[in-house]
């Protein structure tokens, strides 16, 4: 499948890598280098430069040069150049266009569809972004895959063992991102080498561009003390300076100093500003300090989900351009204590990237990559609390449905809509404050409005909400009137043409302080815009005389027994006839068919069986209506504390 390739567009660096013979190749550029830099300029006559050529014109014209745009991905970021405005995906799409030439130089066949690597703290809105600029380039987009999961596939197919379980934790620290996880890979399973991810975290705005900026920002602050000059002010002494500490923090993971040298970096009120200053291992640990400190709350998290699981001896494989960052290995030694650390070699995450392409086109059999759920997926209930639909690091894809009751009485002609909120939440984020244990990261994708509800027979409709995430990781909400089979559908994570039944989304600037997670506690109802709305109906998860997880199972009436002591006067003692229709049922089904079977015994008459079909299927039916007619009773009592 030479249309197929992985392609890793890096924050710094990317890299695209081809399928031939089913075996992955790393594709060089017109400098013959295996990796791009993630550059972008625009020459006055309107030409477009990327890679090599656009760096080289950052130090002379940086106003039109673009860099690190991936970090600025589902984003409202746009860069207006010669009066022309460039979003965040047209910049990306740029990129990757070369990188779709350098695989149709190798392959010498057009490139259609890519699986391309994102860092685990992506979210919704950058992965529809990346969507968007591999369609402007051309280019379908298989699959996304998280960058670590795909580095741990590239190493675990090159090193395979026959009939051996293997288990890794795999850092990456890239330039724009920082990524952990823990990685089983099993070779023996019928000659299919399965690579399951076991745990994660990540931080999408956590790289070595951090480290180079802190760099940077201490220089500046230099040249501000001694020379009265604001370099920040100046575009190309800005740019030469962020290459500086750049050079600066690479010397630095093999030396205990380096200089910074940087003659006429800018124009000062004394002349020009020759910066010449030493930076220490010290003074760069110093100021990295809080840096590494997030690199290590990150990695005591997916310690934390392995507690048991990892055996005493686990290599630690070390990938991404910027894991020689000084201090990154001594933190995660230190987090990790007795643990072999090595750092891989080459661009494994692309190499990955084009092993799952491989897999997806069926051009290899003999491997399977089983990946998480990136954010946890909840629906908003009353009082401000995040019912958990698809919790982070849940094998993809998957659905979840749960059931829920308006918190209020509905109107009859049902002039009030019942709303409900979508949240993502990333619990692997480093909490706000000390002795804070809620997640410090809840994002509201939309509010849902579920219009035309009105009280059923029973007086309180359910409504079943129903989350799906895809194998890119990406959701999809559909909310069900039981009684009616009236369907809202929502894609918080991809644009689509919405169905004729669906609602609107409506956007949300900032979502308030979630309250703690995995409470029972209920969230207010979201304001409708415009003044005369009317008054929205809110959601809650179960009924009030029940814990959640009680409410769920009696809604599930199939799978859950009603206790007599919860059933309104006058359905208690009807209860209990209902097993005895069952046994009654079952007895009468099984002599029927047991004298169909032998009818030269004359054990009973034939006739019995349509008899006990019937009692069978009215018991059932009796139960149901019953569980139905508890929970309208339940949801008029007064709420019961839990325990």
């Amino acid at each position: 499948m030479t249309g197929v390739v992985g392609i890793d567009l890096g924050t710094a660096r990317s890299t695209v890598c081809v399928l031939m013979d089913g075996k992955p190749v790393l594709a060089t550029n017109a400098q013959g280098d295996h990796s791009t830099p993630s550059v972008v300029a625009f020459t006055p006559d309107g030409g477009v430069l990327t890679g090599e050529a656009a760096r080289r014109q950052a130090a002379v014209d940086p106003h039109r040069t673009v860099h690190s745009v991936r970090r600025h991905l589902g984003t409202d970021w746009h860069v207006e150049i010669d009066g022309r405005s460039h979003t965040a995906p047209q910049i990306a799409s740029l990129l990757l266009r070369a990188l779709k030439r350098d695989a149709e130089a190798l392959t010498g066949n057009p490139v259609t569809e890519a699986v391309f690597t994102v860092p685990v703290g992506f979210g919704y809105a950058q992965r529809q972004a990346l969507h968007e600029a591999a369609g402007l380039a051309g280019l379908e987009v298989l699959r996304l895959a998280h960058e670590s999961a795909c580095v741990g596939l590239a190493h675990g197919a090159e090193h395979a063992v026959d009939g051996e379980n293997r288990q890794f934790v795999i850092v990456r620290l890239g330039a724009g991102s920082f990524d952990i996880c823990g990685l089983g890979v099993d070779d023996g399973s019928g000659g299919v080498l399965c690579a399951d991810v076991t745990a994660f975290r990540g931080d999408a705005r956590l790289g070595g561009n951090d480290w180079d900026r802190a760099v940077a920002d201490h220089l500046a602050g230099l040249c501000q003390d001694r020379y009265g000059v604001n370099v920040s002010r100046d575009p190309a002494a800005r740019q030469r300076l962020w290459e500086a500490a750049e050079t600066a923090r690479t010397e630095l993971s093999s030396s205990s100093s380096t200089t910074v040298d940087l003659p006429y970096l800018v124009s000062g009120p004394g002349g020009p500003v020759h910066l010449q200053e030493s930076v220490t291992r010290a003074e760069f640990d110093e100021l990295t300090a809080p840096l590494r400190e997030r690199c290590a709350h990150l990695v005591r998290s997916v310690t934390d989900d392995l507690d048991g699981l990892l055996p005493d001896v686990v290599p630690i494989l070390l990938a991404g351009g910027a894991v020689r960052t000084p201090g990154i290995v001594d933190t995660v030694r230190g987090m990790l204590p007795g643990k072999t650390v090595r750092i891989l070699q080459g661009p494994q995450a692309a190499t990955g990237a084009a092993l799952q392409a491989a897999v997806i086109t069926h051009a290899r059999r003999d491997l399977l990559l089983l990946d998480g759920a990136p954010k946890t997926l909840g629906i908003g209930t009353r009082g401000g609390a995040s019912t958990t639909m698809i919790k982070q690091g849940t094998v993809r894809p998957t659905h979840r449905s749960e059931f829920f009751i308006p918190a209020e009485p509905l109107p009859r002609d049902g002039s009030r809509p019942v709303a409900f909120d979508v949240y993502e939440t990333d619990e692997g984020h480093e909490p706000r404050a000390v002795g804070q244990d809620r997640p410090p990261y809840r994002q509201r994708l939309g509010t849902v409005e579920l219009t035309g509800l009105r009280p059923t027979a029973s007086g309180t409709p359910q409504i079943e909400i129903t989350v799906t995430m895809d194998a890119d990781g990406e959701a999809a909400v559909t909310a069900t009137a039981l009684a009616t089979g009236l369907q809202w559908r929502l894609s918080p994570g991809r644009t689509s043409e919405p169905a004729p039944s669906s609602i609107a989304l409506t956007p949300e600037p900032s979502a308030p302080d979630p309250a703690p997670h995995g409470t029972d506690s209920r969230p207010a109802a979201a304001h409708r815009p415009g003044a005369t709305a009317p008054r929205k109906t809110e959601l809650r998860a179960g009924l009030p005389g029940f814990t959640e997880q009680q409410a769920l199972r009696l809604l599930q009436s199939n799978d859950a027994c009603v206790r007599p002591q919860d059933m309104p006067v006058g359905l208690s003692s009807l209860s209990c006839l209902i097993p005895l229709a069952f046994i009654a049922g079952y007895l009468m089904a099984g002599t029927g068919v047991m004298a169909l079977a032998y009818p030269s015994r004359n054990v009973a008459s034939p006739i019995l069986l349509l008899p006990g079909l019937l009692l069978l299927a009215g018991a059932y039916w009796a139960k149901s209506a019953l569980s139905r007619k508890t929970v309208a009773h339940l949801a008029r009592a007064p709420r019961r504390e839990e325990p």
